[in-house]
């Protein structure tokens, strides 16, 4: 009994500071990025988006690591985050369209040729 107790003891232990570490590691990356965006004067609505979404990818790959101290594959995570990334990189494309919508297009092209062109006199 003491011989499986004592291990997970100290891996429990190492998986408790490596979460309280990551977390002040994860805490300060977050700053650098605010600070780094507010004084380039980006859009504090996409700065705090963007401190979110980093916040997190870094909280998820470090319960990654903690369940790997622990031996847990983390190659399906792996795959699951991969799968997540392209789904969602499949919704934000439909975002900003390429190029102005069909009816705005065909309405200035009607526009045009329904203005009579002057005859050359």
């Amino acid at each position: 009994m003491q011989q499986y107790v004592i291990p997970f003891a100290w891996k429990a232990v190492g998986a408790i500071v490596l979460w309280i570490v990551g977390g002040i590691l994860i805490s300060g990356a977050g700053r650098v990025v605010r600070s780094a965006m507010t004084a380039r004067g980006i859009d504090p609505t996409f700065s705090h988006y963007v401190n979110s979404a980093l916040s997190v990818l870094l909280k998820i790959i470090l319960l990654v690591a903690i369940l790997g101290l622990f031996g847990v594959e983390s190659t399906s995570f792996a795959a699951v985050l991969a799968a997540a990334g392209v789904a969602i990189g499949m919704a934000w494309s439909g975002l900003w369209p390429t190029s102005p919508p069909a009816s705005s297009s065909s309405s200035c092209a009607r526009s045009r040729s329904a203005t009579p062109s002057a005859a050359p006199a």
